[in-house]
């Protein structure tokens, strides 16, 4: 009966002394994974703020032939846009 409760002692030593505290459990990987979204959304949304308060690019010339355009359009008209593009295609411009 003393081999017997030796063994009892022994077995519960060996759970509470292999106990490691340092390694992260499930429970805290998903926690740190939740904060890293949380960041991660929050430079996203900052990022969209940013941008949206710029300024929208507004040109009062045509880029391919010069003539005063509208608006702040591009081009004056679909013929001087379709040139342009072939253009930048030909010098591989995308």
């Amino acid at each position: 009966m003393a081999a017997a409760c030796d063994k009892i002692n022994l077995q519960t030593l060996s759970l509470t002394e292999h106990v490691d505290y340092d390694m992260p459990d499930f429970i805290d990987q998903m926690q740190d994974n939740d904060a890293t979204t949380k960041i991660l959304e929050s430079n996203i949304a900052k990022a969209r703020a940013a941008a949206s308060a710029q300024p929208v690019l507004s040109r009062k010339f045509c880029l391919n032939c010069g003539d005063p355009t509208t608006a702040g359009a591009a081009f004056c008209d679909t013929d001087c846009q379709e040139d342009y593009e072939k253009i930048q295609r030909m010098r591989g411009v995308r």
